[in-house]
């Protein structure tokens, strides 16, 4: 083989090694901003399966279906930083200002999700699908519920239902 075409051969293979490591950089990149998997949250430092039950957190801010981020207490997450009120105040008051909140159990009670993305999160993805039992909005704009069939459940700013368990076992998901 001449020089010429053996430095051809060298120049090229250099090339794509660095092309495919940009390749990859690009593409990890790619999947680090895309965030975790529908269903994964963070708490406490760590990832877990919100389908497969909440452990010991009891309050998630839902940002989108891949930024769920869970908290032991609303305290904790009352300003969805992690940081807020001093104590837990239990009931509708766990739910802040600016987010529509939903809880599993009645009367406002039992783990809490809140959002305030207008693009519907699925339920099932936080282990909640068919199991609201109340609510709360506390924004400024109409949230809802999508129920089986892609029939929507209005919640008007303001509205409190500590006793929605008849729409919420049909509620697939979730909006602000």
């Amino acid at each position: 083989m001449s020089r010429r075409k053996a430095w051809g051969v060298v120049t090229a293979g250099a090339l794509a090694a660095v092309l495919g490591t940009v390749g990859v950089a690009s593409a990890s990149s790619t999947a680090e901003s895309a965030g975790p998997e529908p269903g994964m949250a963070t708490f406490e430092g760590k990832l877990i399966d919100l389908r497969k039950g909440w452990g010991e957190a009891r309050v998630c801010d839902v940002y989108s279906a891949r930024d769920v981020r869970c908290f032991r207490t609303a305290g904790q997450a009352a300003d969805g930083r992690g940081a807020g009120l001093a104590s837990d105040l239990g009931g509708i008051e766990d739910c802040p200002d600016g987010w529509l909140c939903i809880w599993a159990g009645g009367n406002h009670n039992g783990n809490m999700a809140k959002t305030q993305d207008d693009k519907p999160v699925d339920l099932a993805n936080i282990g909640m699908r068919y199991n609201v039992g109340s609510w709360a909005n506390k924004q400024g704009d109409s949230g809802g519920l999508v129920l089986t069939g892609n029939s929507t459940h209005e919640i008007r700013p303001g509205e409190q239902v500590p006793n929605g368990r008849q729409i919420g076992s049909r509620a697939e998901k979730f909006f602000g």
